[in-house]
């Protein structure tokens, strides 16, 4: 496992919507994917927990976060991370969880009173799971231009909304491989084509989809 699964494309979505059970849940259930991961060594598995620590302050920081706060929180965190047992998974589950929820509490609340234009992009992905959303389509809904929802976009997260767009349609696919044939996760999900889903998939986490697949059930 060379990527974080469940966190990349949504964590910044749920901070910047100040969703706390999705964060959380999303948190948590990637350090269960970590913890659970078979022939890794604990000191191993707690470097990829660390790895989802900063995931987590570069997501909630990008919402308007106290940067000053959420990096008392984050060593705080990490001290407190390396004083338990790499088997400890209860533990270090219950760590990152409840870390999560404290960072995503310094996100200002006015910001969710108020949606920015961050917040209403991310809702828009989320209101539209059918694969047939585009950059003009969500620019055109949010009454701004292309170039500038990707200029905001991009600036404020370090991603365009062609990737968020593209992430939110392999994160959908992902989710219907538990039940579906890797072709029609693609074609549901709203690929054109499975060579185009399985070639993103294979480079955002490592390994394709068939294999995720098998992988899955053999967890199960």
């Amino acid at each position: 496992m060379t990527y974080p699964f469940y966190l990349g494309e949504n964590l910044v979505s749920c901070a910047a919507s100040r969703d706390f059970v999705g964060f959380t849940t999303l948190v948590g259930r990637n350090v269960d994917v970590i913890m659970n991961a078979p022939h890794e060594s604990p000191s191993v598995k707690k470097l990829r927990v660390s790895a989802i620590i900063s995931l987590t302050v570069r997501a909630v920081y990008r919402t308007g976060a106290d940067s000053e706060k959420l990096q008392h929180l984050g060593l705080e965190t990490y001290r407190k991370l390396s004083r338990i047992s790499g088997r400890a998974r209860d533990d270090i589950k219950y760590l990152l969880v409840t870390f999560a929820s404290q960072a995503l509490k310094l996100v200002p609340e006015v910001l969710h009173r108020h949606p920015n234009l961050l917040q209403r992009f991310f809702e828009q992905i989320e209101q539209h799971k059918d694969g047939q959303l585009t950059v003009e389509l969500v620019a055109t809904s949010l009454k701004v231009s292309g170039s500038h929802l990707c200029r905001a976009i991009k600036m404020a997260t370090g991603r365009t909304p062609s990737e968020y767009i593209r992430l939110s349609k392999l994160s959908r696919a992902r989710e219907l491989l538990a039940t579906h044939s890797v072709t029609e996760a693609a074609l549901d999900a709203g690929f054109s084509k499975a060579s185009t889903f399985i070639s993103l998939f294979r480079k955002t986490y490592g390994e394709t989809p068939g294999v995720f697949k098998r992988r899955m059930s053999t967890a199960s």
